[in-house]
């Protein structure tokens, strides 16, 4: 697993025994100075959200970085950007999948306090509740997921999957499917069997309706129907539904899923993240599990709408 490590600047060499650490337990740590991570002109929140997609867990290091007043007592405390970090990783992965790392006796705010922390500063208890750390945080499936996922651009995905050239049925749930079918027009020498679509239907009271994108669907439907009159497509079933979906997703052969702008995965595995698409494929029993998911979601759909 990978797994992102921040500290303050002056906790640095704590937190690269931290590393060390996770790397002999078998593990990918990223620490958060490692070269090229924070790019030049990007923002910095917005650069470790985009991390917090990329890691299955983090570790912030809790150090005695700041001496603040407290109730007329001077105090050491954790540097406040650790905090904001703890508190962007907490809410992407969970904080069962966030550990605490103290190094010293640092002031914690109260509402923290009752989450369990590794005390660093004693190595050897450490390191075995790190252990104990990443095994149950391990345990969200992450290593079954390894081999049947893959994260992009859903243009790329979708061009991935199209190499192949020949499908038998290509089931679509989707708002519109304008960019798709083009896309599919522009494959020379492919050909497809059966095409299904579920595509969403705007009526004026609809408070999503929007002239343009009915019109985009329209469009869509008419090259798809082209299509089909070309023999690209043996057979072609259209439907529309009046339900607006939060993502899409298009199902080849039930043996591959892509799917877009998403909040979850498969209901017992959230995934968290913004602007990429997944490609699912049948390469691993739980692979097979969601795509399989999302025919009977794609089935339910049909007979409903």
């Amino acid at each position: 697993m990978r797994i992102f490590i921040a500290s303050s600047l002056e906790s640095l060499e704590k937190a690269k025994e931290i590393s060390v650490v996770i790397e002999e337990l078998g593990h990918t740590p990223i620490l958060w100075n490692s070269p090229g991570l924070f790019v030049a002109g990007e923002y910095t929140l917005d650069t470790l959200e985009k991390i917090a997609d990329t890691v299955s867990g983090a570790v912030i290091v809790f150090s005695e970085d700041d001496k603040i007043w407290y109730r007329k007592d001077e105090i050491k405390t954790v540097r406040d950007n650790v905090l904001i970090e703890w508190g962007i990783f907490a809410g992407k992965l969970h904080r069962k999948n966030v550990a605490i790392c103290k190094i010293g006796n640092p002031y914690i705010a109260t509402d923290l306090r009752g989450i369990n922390s590794i005390d660093f500063n004693k190595k050897y208890r450490a390191s075995i509740e790190l252990k104990t750390w990443l095994i149950n945080i391990g345990q969200d499936k992450s290593k079954d997921f390894e081999g049947c996922l893959k994260f992009g651009n859903f243009n790329e995905l979708f061009e991935g999957v199209c190499k192949y050239k020949f499908f038998n049925q290509l089931k679509i749930y989707a708002i519109s499917t304008n960019k798709t079918v083009r896309m599919l027009e522009g494959y020379e020498g492919i050909h497809i069997n059966s095409v299904k679509l579920l595509l969403r239907r705007y009526e004026e009271k609809d408070p999503y309706y929007s002239e343009s994108m009915e019109t985009s669907i329209e469009t869509s439907i008419e090259l798809w129907r082209e299509m089909h009159e070309n023999r690209i497509i043996d057979q072609l079933e259209i439907k529309r539904f009046n339900y607006h979906i939060e993502s899409g997703f298009y199902i080849f052969d039930n043996s591959f899923v892509i799917i877009g702008n998403l909040h979850f995965l498969y209901p017992e595995v959230k995934v968290h993240f913004d602007r990429n698409s997944i490609l699912i494929s049948d390469a691993t029993v739980v692979g097979k599990k969601i795509i399989n998911w999302y025919i009977e979601k794609f089935d339910n759909i049909e007979k409903n709408f």
